[in-house]
């Protein structure tokens, strides 16, 4: 089972101007939850999206996704998108200059400090996947890819940076050059889902979740080099999962989010999945709803800020807060007849607030869709 992952193909960050802030609800009960609020839409070009987020700190963050001119269409010849960045500087969000001829969208962006900045892409016809370094920005690698697609990086320094692709490919940056690397241990192919850092360097590696052979690989470094740890978790986290990820913010706390989807009387019945790393093992977490989990980050008390990702009612993936052991919707107001999609997250350093990235958009994606920052807290 393959949950319908809307891979963006458009976004913009000039022109961009501050909307109002938007007040989100409580589903179900009409209680304010207080914070979430829209920041800034981008208009211009006109079809654009955000994909991902890294916070350096309260008055240091970047995003990026990609843009075109038109929205996609079927046939042999799509139309072209490229790569955007955009960077907060503690007032505003401005455009990043990217090297020129670039083309595809950028999907994970990580840093290890404000010097140290990394952006990783792939091109829309599926044939390299891409490295930029910030620092005027330039291509730091290209990788043949065959419609391969980088699913997270590691920045640890800025001589220990890792990348990691869905089919499984490794790369490692030890400050000079890239290397080509592997996890050992992990079941062949091992189809990587998605990356965390935890707060003491620690790399965390979702592998096969939707392959049959789900596990987690965690990267230590030790005096002599790195070694890799890999534990299973099939038992805890079905392995017809879609799109999962793992959320790791201490090296004692993770989390893995995901979700499926089921036949019932000839219908699609989605439902969200997690587990937990706690006291050296991971615990399976009972989790009640109708819509599959997309990514988490945590929300200061004990809880996990969350996006969906996409079901069966053709509405962006939206925000959930999971406190208390349940999931609260975090309805957010339309702008006319589209919604807002939220697609990355990332928390503010030594802050309980979060950064949220995504896009306006009609049901299912239609209509002509805006990129939107969205913030919670100050």
């Amino acid at each position: 089972m393959v949950l319908r992952r809307w891979h963006v193909m458009v976004l913009a960050v000039c022109g961009a101007t501050l909307a109002s802030a938007i007040p989100a609800q409580a589903a179900g009960t009409g209680a304010s939850v207080p914070g979430w609020h829209v920041v800034m839409t981008i208009s211009h070009p006109k079809y654009n999206s955000l994909e991902t987020l890294a916070a350096i700190s309260p008055k240091d963050a970047w995003m990026g996704g990609c843009a075109q001119k038109a929205p996609s269409r079927p046939g042999p010849s799509p139309i072209p998108t490229w790569p955007i960045a955009g960077h907060f500087a503690g007032h505003r969000w401005s455009l990043a200059k990217l090297p020129a001829g670039l083309h595809g969208c950028i999907s994970v962006i990580s840093a290890s400090s404000a010097w140290n900045v990394w952006a990783f892409g792939y091109d829309a016809t599926g044939s390299y996947a891409l490295a930029l370094r910030h620092g005027r920005w330039s291509v730091a690698a290209r990788w043949p890819s065959a419609g391969d697609y980088i699913v997270g990086a590691a920045v640890l320094s800025a001589a220990n940076v890792w990348a990691f692709s869905y089919l499984g490919r490794v790369e490692h940056f030890d400050g000079s050059a890239w290397h080509r690397t592997s996890i050992p241990g992990l079941s062949a192919p091992p189809n990587l889902n998605s990356v965390s850092v935890d707060s003491r360097g620690g790399v965390w590696v979702l592998a096969g979740a939707s392959t049959g052979s789900a596990s987690v690989a965690r990267l230590r470094h030790t005096a002599s080099g790195y070694t890799w740890q890999v534990t299973s978790v099939v038992s805890q986290f079905p392995v017809d999962s879609g799109y999962p990820s793992i959320y790791a913010p201490t090296p004692s706390d993770a989390w893995l989010i995901g979700g499926g989807q089921r036949q019932v009387h000839g219908r699609a019945v989605y439902f969200p999945v997690l587990a937990h790393w706690a006291d050296g093992a991971w615990h399976a977490v009972q989790a009640r709803g109708d819509f599959p989990l997309r990514t988490a980050v945590a929300d200061g008390h004990g809880g996990l800020w969350v996006t969906t990702d996409w079901d069966s009612t053709g509405i962006p993936p939206h925000l959930l807060h999971y406190t208390g052991g349940r999931f609260v919707s975090v309805a957010l107001a339309r702008h006319g007849a589209r919604y807002a999609g939220v697609y990355g997250l990332a928390d503010i350093k030594g802050t309980t607030s979060v950064w949220g990235a995504g896009t306006l958009s009609g049901l299912g994606s239609l209509g002509s869709p805006a990129g939107v920052v969205l913030k919670f807290g100050r």
